[in-house]
């Protein structure tokens, strides 16, 4: 190798010198070195120490930190700096990220890995993707959970490691990083499924692991976006259970109780149910059409009872699957209920502590082997005001149940509620007793946990009047000082654990210093020595309670008439300063309440929780005058314009997107997007209104940008409830009951001029529709297509009364049949639908439309585009399949028509004999002295071109037919007779028509996102523009617009050869 130059060798001597008076605080320096060390260099033993130094720099004076429930940890929170993990290579980036993890495989119960560790691997997972960064992390937090089983055999220090690490890694995974759910595998949730379905050994350690990861699993299933939910539920649930030995064990939820044939439901089945509602909204939101036959959806929603107000928003085959079964089979017996409780709670002053163990530590009685926890309510309900303490027999017996038990336990106790609720005359002040009662079990005697009491109170009923009584008493719970003592310190206090992630630690460790939650060990025996509690750095019962409060909402809004009382709506509201998806939620709860919300009350709700919502910047026109001072014109261009704003930025983002938007809940160009519906669905406006204000803009003032504006407002439109697009094809079908396409002319319809037109400013309020119209169907979710088939055409063909109309309407077709065509299994699908298949059905309906427009007089100007554009559609997808339609159809119109369409009847593939038969051309005039070159063909007469057919079998197709980009071409030149002339096809495409397989498609003229109709001739697809480079310009004639495509075709090599020949001669004319 040749020498280094003079500046490898500075830079070389610059590192070394660094080596050599190496300074650790210089952390540049350090991100130098780090990049170029090996590992058997000096720079290595360097590097190597002072990195690990930075991941854990304890403080000698203080080395340990006390977390919550005097667990300690290494003392030490600052994590790596951001500018100098950006400066290091992707390799030192691994390494850095191995030595972390090695902290939190190697630490003891007395000395736990430190703040500072879990913070430089957020890091880590927010800069990398999830193969490089939290798979290892994820992998590692399901091996120590199936290993917390094998350890509960072992003794010593060992099984309190493996707990250990197993709780601070889901700890971790499920409250500080919850954005790691969008690139984890599904394979995860399975080996937590897995788990459950074996019965962990009854210790403190277990019940709290078993109460972490249920918070793990709701958050993987419920906070993810709309298409991660269905692919989430699909991966599960759709393939049937003889495929899934797993699955099994989720086909019945009431074996979680009540095992049948060694299957037993492996999780608390209100996490599945709550689970399913978020499927239900997603499927709701994105109109995806969920495939259920030999699946397990039905049997998985047909096993739980549903309320039905909560099923207003829930797919046709749901419903189907709920009515296959009886709604009383899933009410329990109330008066055996109440009677069992009643009876142990008359029993127990009789017995001693003892007997009273004895008989109900070890009770395997089905009738009051889940009662503990009702009998203890009634306990507190009967109390009044007094809050007495309980004997420690009840915490003993309390102690022998197991997790499931214990989930058991607290839906046994919401049917008691309602059972004796039922037996009262209840009001207001009853359902005050009963969440006071609750607080008391909860609070002061810590039997159960609030968000369990929630979820149960939420999910668990299975009738309107035992949803809508739950939701009264859980309004109460929330209002109880106790509950509202909690939230209120923790808002004050606590800090985001984005923004300060030491400060949440901290206060996090106050905070269950003033609200401690106790294990039931604890309370039964008083055993100073014994500390069950295992390592919490993020976890509290408010972030418990966050994914419980977001299925609060709806089931409250929906047992409630959509209105939440303001002082419970402010209480929940403060909640969701700490929420990880809440504009997510906000949006989701206004599109599944929409036109069931009224304006004031969704204005106040999304009001209040955009108080507390750093991320949530609404335009002032809604804050201040709630869409009332300005146009609705001006309203949506605001909008569109901070949509536009928040695309085009380079470094610096706009104001109302979130300061730290690489890290925000959602992207920019999302996040406007999610706001600007959350503005205009609890808007006072009418869907109908505001989409005709979305035409109106196009109206309005030349756009220096047309297109742009035009793809925002069918991105708008798309992410909005269907009422809007309801409301779009209504202005659809207004365009042919008002006639407005009789003042369009052909060119308008079909060229593409649209966006010349707007910025000379002449706007047509039709084509706005069209285009917007066009533009939605484009965007939107690829499941929509099988309603604008079955639906959507059909009703506009029924009003289409014209050929302008007709016209019209392939305009909007043609481009979302091209979307179709690319986007299904084409061969796979035509074999099982044939006709119905939405491009055939398409074809089919418009071919119908056709006849019956022939036999109701309307005559066809164009009737020889209307021919080519069949003959293209059925090289390109629709074959033979609509063969005797056609047969049908074709016999009703003009008999110009009839002859023009008659190839389009006969077989595509024609037999050997006519294969062999040749075209025959008129012979060409004789020509002086022609230069000795190729043979050319003939070219005719002009008598004969106007007279005389061109000769051919009968049954030999035509070549394949002009598509409409020479079409268009053939327009363009009576308007600029100076643009070049398209060269004609090939002899080989002639002589094969399939060949036109592989040409392009003649819808893609109509498919484009940013432009509007046909191309103008200088935007044709590349293949085109090459073909239109001739070495000298071929002018239009007008006497080819009345000729058959073979007597063009004859025409223009005629013309061809005598431009080649340089002889200027004026063309024939007719």
């Amino acid at each position: 190798m040749p020498p280094a130059n003079e500046t490898i060798n500075s830079h070389i001597q610059f590192i070394r010198d660094g080596i050599e008076n190496f300074d650790s605080s210089n952390t540049a320096m350090l991100a130098v070195i780090s990049n170029v060390c090996r590992i058997d260099n000096k720079a290595s033993k360097v590097s190597l120490v002072a990195l690990n130094q930075m991941i854990e720099t304890v403080d000698p004076a203080q080395p340990l930190f006390e977390l919550s429930y005097q667990r300690y940890a290494v003392n030490s929170f600052a994590a790596l700096p951001l500018e100098f993990m950006d400066a290091l290579t992707l390799r030192t980036k691994k390494y850095l990220f191995q030595q972390s993890f090695n902290y939190l495989r190697s630490f003891s119960s007395e000395k736990l890995p430190s703040p500072s560790v879990f913070e430089t691997i957020v890091l880590f997972c927010r800069a990398e993707d999830y193969e490089s960064a939290a798979k290892d992390l994820e992998m590692m937090a399901m091996r120590s959970l199936h290993v917390t089983n094998a350890v509960d055999r072992s003794v010593g220090d060992n099984q309190n490691m493996q707990k250990d690490q197993c709780h601070f890694l889901f700890d971790f995974l499920t409250y500080r990083i919850p954005f790691l759910h969008v690139y984890s595998k599904y394979s995860n949730i399975v080996n937590v499924l897995l788990h459950f379905s074996q019965q962990p050994a009854n210790n403190p350690q277990n019940h709290q692991i078993y109460r972490l990861v249920e918070q793990f699993l709701m958050r993987r299933w419920n906070w993810r976006g709309c298409h991660e939910i269905i692919t989430n539920m699909t991966v599960l649930f759709g393939v049937n259970h003889k495929e899934n030995s797993l699955m099994r064990h989720m086909t019945n939820p009431k074996t979680f109780s009540q095992p049948v044939d060694n299957y037993q439901f492996p999780i608390n089945p209100g996490l599945l149910k709550m689970a399913l509602y978020s499927f239900f909204r997603a499927v709701k939101i994105t109109g995806h059409e969920i495939i259920v036959e030999n699946t397990l959806f039905p049997t998985i929603v047909s096993g739980f009872g549903w309320p039905e107000k909560s099923t207003t928003y829930f797919p046709k085959w749901a419903i189907d699957a709920i009515k296959t079964k009886d709604p009383a089979s899933f009410l329990p017996n109330y008066d055996e209920i109440i009677q069992s409780v009643h009876e142990v709670a008359r029993l127990h002053p009789s017995l001693t502590p003892h007997q009273f163990l004895i008989k109900y530590g070890e009770d395997h009685d089905p009738l009051t082997v889940y009662s503990m926890m009702a009998v203890l309510f009634r306990i507190a309900y009967t109390a009044g005001d007094t809050k007495p303490d309980i004997t420690s027999e009840f915490y003993e017996v309390m102690e022998k149940k197991s997790p499931k038990d214990v989930v058991i336990m607290g839906t046994y106790l919401i049917d008691y509620i309602i059972a004796d609720a039922k037996t009262q005359d209840c009001n207001e002040q009853t359902f005050k007793n009963i969440a006071k009662a609750a607080a008391l079990l909860i609070f002061q005697w810590q039997i159960q946990r609030a968000d369990r009491f929630l979820l149960s109170l939420i999910v668990h009923p299975t009738t309107d009047e035992d949803a809508h009584l739950c939701i009264q008493i859980a309004n109460e719970f929330i209002l109880t000082p106790e509950f509202q003592e909690r939230i209120k310190w923790f808002h004050s206090n606590v800090p985001k654990k984005d923004v300060n992630p030491t400060e949440y630690i901290k206060a996090i460790v106050k905070y269950h210093d003033m609200f401690p939650e106790f294990e039931v060990c604890q309370l039964a025996v008083k055993n100073e020595n014994v500390n069950p509690h295992l390592p919490t750095y993020y976890g509290c019962l408010i972030e418990r309670l966050l994914p419980v409060l977001d299925q609060y909402l709806f089931v409250a809004l929906e047992q409630q008439g959509y209105k939440l009382h303001p002082q419970i709506l402010q209480t929940i509201a403060l909640f969701y300063k700490y929420h990880a998806t809440p504009i997510h939620l906000m949006y989701s709860i206004l599109f599944t309440s929409h036109g069931k919300m009224s304006g004031p009350d969704a204005k106040s709700f999304v009001l209040t929780f955009a108080s507390q919502i750093e991320e949530c910047h609404l335009t002032e026109a809604f804050e201040k005058y709630n869409h009332q001072k300005t146009s609705r014109e001006q309203l949506l261009m605001e909008l569109i314009d901070r949509m536009s704003a928040s695309l085009d930025f380079v470094l610096t983002p706009p104001p109302f997107v979130a300061k730290d938007w690489k890290s925000a809940e959602l992207n920019p160009g999302a996040q406007t997007l999610y706001l600007s519906c959350i503005e205009l669905m609890a808007s006072p406006h009418s869907p109908e209104t505001l989409v005709a204000a979305m035409i109106n803009v196009m109206q309005m003032k030349p756009h220096l940008r047309p297109f742009n504006v035009i793809n925002l407002i069918a991105l708008l439109l798309t992410a909005l409830p269907s009422s809007y697009a309801e409301a779009l094809h209504e202005e659809f079908v207004a365009v042919f009951d008002n006639n407005e396409t009789r003042n369009l002319k052909f060119e308008e319809i079909v060229f593409d001029n649209y966006e010349e037109s707007l910025l000379l400013n002449l706007p047509n309020r039709a084509r706005s529709i069209n285009v917007i119209s066009q533009n939605y169907w484009t965007h939107c979710n690829l499941s929509l297509l099988n309603s604008f088939a079955q639906e959507y055409v059909p009703k506009l063909l029924e009003h289409a009364k014209t050929e302008k109309d007709l016209w019209y309407t392939l305009r909007l077709c043609m481009p979302i049949i091209r979307r179709y065509w690319e986007n299904w299994d084409t061969a796979k699908q035509m074999r099982s639908q044939r006709e119905k298949f939405g491009p055939l059905f398409i074809m089919k309906l418009i071919f119908e439309k056709l006849g019956a427009m022939a036999e109701a007089g309307v005559e066809f100007v164009h009737e020889q585009h209307l021919c080519d554009l069949f003959y293209n559609c059925k090289y390109v997808f629709t074959g033979d399949f609509l063969r005797d339609t056609a047969i049908t159809e074709f016999a009703k119109l003009p008999e110009p028509m009839r002859d023009r369409l008659k190839f389009y009847v006969s077989q595509s593939e024609p037999s050997t004999q006519q294969n062999e038969e040749k075209e025959k051309t008129p012979e060409r005039e004789p020509e002086p002295e022609p230069a000795p070159q190729a043979p050319e063909p003939p070219a005719p007469a002009p008598q004969q071109v106007q007279h005389q057919p061109i000769q051919m079998q009968p049954m030999m197709p035509p070549p394949p037919p002009q598509p409409l980009h020479h079409l268009q071409m053939q327009h363009h030149m009576d308007f600029h007779p100076q643009q070049p002339m398209m060269a004609p096809p090939t002899p080989a495409q002639h002589q094969l028509p399939n060949m036109s397989m592989h040409q392009p498609y003649p819808g893609a003229v109509f498919h484009h996102q940013m432009q509007y109709g046909m191309p103008h001739h200088m935007h044709l697809h590349p293949q085109m523009q090459m073909q239109q480079q001739m070495p000298q310009q071929m002018h239009m004639n007008p006497m080819m617009h009345n000729m058959t495509p073979q007597q063009q075709y004859a025409y223009m090599q005629y013309m061809q050869h005598q431009q080649q020949q340089q002889h200027h001669h004026q063309p024939p004319h007719m």
